[in-house]
């Protein structure tokens, strides 16, 4: 079993996509991305100050 380091976390156990967020700029919470056919709404959006950007997916509309 996977423990993560002292002082991290596991925020989501959900559906992501790690992106450029210069593709993503704009992107906000409830826009939909679609990939392979499924669409996923973003209830998340995570830029880490380096030029890649983490959605939190679900594709349940009425997740927080």
């Amino acid at each position: 079993m996977f423990k993560p380091p002292q002082g991290m976390g596991v925020e989501t156990t959900g559906p992501g996509a790690l992106v450029a967020s210069a593709d993503v700029a704009g992107i906000e919470q409830n826009d939909t991305v679609t990939t392979g056919g499924v669409t996923y709404y973003v209830t998340g959006v995570k830029p880490d100050g380096r030029g890649l950007t983490l959605l939190i997916l679900s594709r349940d509309s009425n997740q927080p």
